[in-house]
Order: C-alpha cells, then sequence, then structure tokens
C-alpha cells in the first residue's frame, strides 16, 4: 500500500516544487499506459496490476500542491490560513491528485478505515458494475472517485488482486455440480485454486459477497465453489451450524442498519 511516507520525498523537484503527475507524463516517448500518473502508483500498478491508496495521501497531497503552488508564484516560502487548505481538499478533483489517466478507475472502499484503489478499466472488464461506468460516459471519460461502500477495504483488495490476476480474460467456467473436495481439480486454471485456497471460510464469503456486488460472475462462481468443497466434508450437524452462525450474523447486520436508519430519523416535537 502506498502510504504518504511513500510520496513525501519522490515526488518533487531540486527546487522544492511538488510534481502532482509522472515528470515523464509530457513526454512524447513516454508509455500512454503509465503517463499522467504519479511514480509511485505507476510503480504499484506495474508490480501488483493496481494501486492501493493510503487515504491520508489525499490530505497530505492536496497540502502540497498548495506549498509547491506558493513556491513557484511567489519565489518563498509564504504561509496561508489553514481554512485554505481546507477548501482546497474539499473541491479540488482528488482523483487527479494520483492519476489523470483516463483509461483508469479509482475506487474508495467502504467502511471508516477506507482506502483507495486504482486499476484499469482494461483489468476491470469482469466486473458488471464498473462496465457500467463506461458505457454509461459517452465521452469515456471518467475522473471523480466511485465509491464501493458495501466492500471494506480487506475484501476489496482481494477482489482487485483476482481482477488484475485475470486481465479482463474472463476463465474458463467452473464444473456443475462440484465433484471432489479439492480445488485444484475444480478449477481450470490452477493460480484460481491456489488463490481460493488460501482463504478461511469467512474471508470466502466476503469475497462472495464483493463479487456479487461488483457483478463479478467468475469470482462469485470461484468463491461458491469453494464454500462447496467445505460443504462437501461436513457432515449435517456441521452444515447445520455454519447456516445457524450465518443467519445469527445477517441479523446482526441487519439490526445495526436499523439502528443507524433510526438515528438519522430527526425528532420534531
Amino acid at each position: 500500500m502506498l502510504t504518504s511516507k511513500d510520496t513525501a520525498n519522490t515526488e518533487t523537484t531540486e527546487d522544492g516544487d511538488i510534481l502532482p503527475l509522472d515528470d515523464n507524463s509530457n513526454n512524447e516517448n513516454s508509455n500512454e499506459e503509465y503517463s499522467n500518473m504519479l511514480i509511485s502508483v505507476k510503480e504499484a500498478i506495474m508490480r501488483s496490476g493496481f494501486a492501493k491508496l493510503d487515504p491520508n495521501i489525499v490530505e497530505q497531497k492536496s497540502d502540497y500542491l498548495v506549498v509547491g503552488y506558493i513556491r513557484k508564484s511567489y519565489k518563498g516560502n509564504k504561509t496561508m490560513p489553514k481554512e485554505f487548505y481546507e477548501i482546497f481538499r474539499n473541491y479540488y478533483p482528488n482523483y487527479h491528485l494520483f492519476c489523470c489517466n483516463t483509461n483508469y478507475f479509482i475506487l474508495k472502499s467502504g467502511g471508516d478505515d477506507y482506502n483507495l484503489f486504482i486499476i484499469s478499466k482494461e483489468n476491470s472488464k469482469l466486473s458488471g458494475f464498473l462496465q457500467k461506468f463506461i458505457f454509461s460516459d459517452e465521452n469515456n471519460q471518467r475522473s471523480e472517485i466511485i465509491e464501493i461502500s458495501q466492500v471494506p477495504s480487506s475484501t476489496l483488495e482481494l477482489t482487485m488482486e483476482y481482477l488484475s490476476h485475470h486481465k479482463g480474460v474472463e476463465p474458463l467456467p467452473l464444473p456443475c455440480p462440484i465433484r471432489s473436495i479439492y480445488m485444484k481439480e475444480v478449477c481450470p486454471d490452477q493460480w484460481d485454486a491456489e488463490w481460493i485456497d488460501k482463504f478461511k471460510k469467512g474471508i470466502v464469503f466476503e469475497i462472495i459477497l464483493s463479487a456479487n456486488y461488483l457483478d463479478i460472475k467468475p469470482l462469485l462462481h470461484l468463491g461458491s465453489a469453494k464454500i462447496a468443497t467445505l460443504i462437501k466434508q461436513m457432515d449435517q450437524t456441521e452444515i447445520n451450524r455454519v447456516i445457524e452462525e450465518e443467519e445469527a450474523e445477517r441479523r446482526r447486520q441487519n439490526n445495526n442498519d436499523n439502528d443507524d436508519n433510526n438515528d438519522d430519523v430527526t425528532q420534531i416535537d
């Protein structure tokens, strides 16, 4: 994950000016696939297929841009009221702090401890949810942050990992019904088998929910197949216990949602 420490020293000039984008972005010979983005974002995408950003970078990067502008315009270290920084953070399009390349999406995970993720539109082709954002915009220009409010950061990161591996190419379908308890015998793609086998049941359920929300059918089928192999190894008592646990968790989440809705209701005397 990219933190404020990762970008603090790598995107400044010798004169102290802040470079909001890759300093090679204006070079005609630069690779357009990675143009107009922070160097640290480009390196993460080249390494993992996506970039995960610490939300503190949004605030820090916007402050750096203000400081850099003041230094360049006024040739000195002038100070500005803190309210000026707050206004800039709120109204400057945050997407452009990291990536102005319109071939990429920037996603915001759900939860209080959210993170931002940058992934190419090409790698996100397996997500029907994200494809709607492409087809709904006739100019194919999306610059705002897309909120994935129903998916926590840790689960969205795993989802990005899956999408980045497959690079928009749908894997071969899984057999139905599932006749083996071993995912390596179920999956045509052995990476899928090894990847999903790393996770415990609770995480697999979270991946299924994420795949359902983002409309990633191959991932939804992969997670469901993994649960099927686990069920095949259980007796009826264990199956009933799992069902009861899931129902209890669902009731708890529904109660929490109802409590939140009640808190939003304004009482008028």
